[in-house]
């Protein structure tokens, strides 16, 4: 099992309805618009930890820089994969948790490491 996408798919579930209010109002509201590009900051300096984390065990993918990593794994944490596949498509839970890790997997990860432990 994937834990990064054990948490995506657990994370959609409990808050993807809530940041897509989040984002709409950002567009009219100048507080919420901070919240929004605050709640982003913080996601992409979680997401900088991890790709960091994967490069120190020599599990990035060869070439592929923190920065890029940290930013596909921003993609995949925000809201918008989910709603697009779960809410929009009709994906089950299982189905979106076994993308998101296959995703994440082939788009940072080196093949001929062996599998990080985490994040």
């Amino acid at each position: 099992m994937c834990v990064f996408a054990r948490h995506l798919r657990e994370a959609g579930e409990r808050i993807a309805g809530v940041l897509s209010v989040i984002e709409s109002a950002a567009a009219t509201d100048p507080e919420i618009a901070d919240l929004w590009r605050e709640l982003q900051d913080q996601r992409l300096r979680g997401m900088t930890a991890a790709a960091r984390a994967f490069q120190e065990q020599g599990a990035l993918r060869p070439g592929l820089s923190v920065g890029r990593a940290a930013d596909i794994l921003w993609l995949y944490s925000g809201p918008w994969a989910y709603r697009s596949f779960v809410t929009g498509r009709g994906w089950s839970l299982d189905e979106y948790e076994a993308w998101i890790g296959d995703a994440r997997y082939t788009q940072l990860m080196n093949p001929g490491a062996a599998k990080p432990l985490s994040p």
